[in-house]
């Protein structure tokens, strides 16, 4: 099983690769790009949601505080809000 270091540390590799690979794009590829996230978190709301659900329950077991768990937690409203504010940061 994998730790949460090394999860955190694989997807901090794969950003900086992503990051880097962005920087040679142009402004139209970055904005298709980010309609396209922003597509597929509308699409994959529920999964979204299922997924927060079991993390939160995980939080709540390790002891993790009730503000913190708060702060992670997905509503509707915040999923929502997601794709809007990727577009907005073109």
């Amino acid at each position: 099983m994998t730790s949460i270091n090394e999860t955190i540390t694989a997807m901090a590799k794969a950003a900086r690769q992503a990051a880097k690979a962005m920087a040679g794009c142009s402004s139209r590829q970055k904005t298709s790009v980010l309609e396209r996230v922003a597509e597929e978190i509308t699409r994959r709301a529920d999964d979204l949601k299922a997924e927060n659900r079991k993390d939160l329950q995980a939080a709540k077991a390790g002891g993790l505080s009730a503000a913190m768990i708060d702060r992670l937690t997905l509503t509707d409203a915040t999923v929502a809000a997601m794709p809007r504010s990727r577009l907005r940061s073109r």
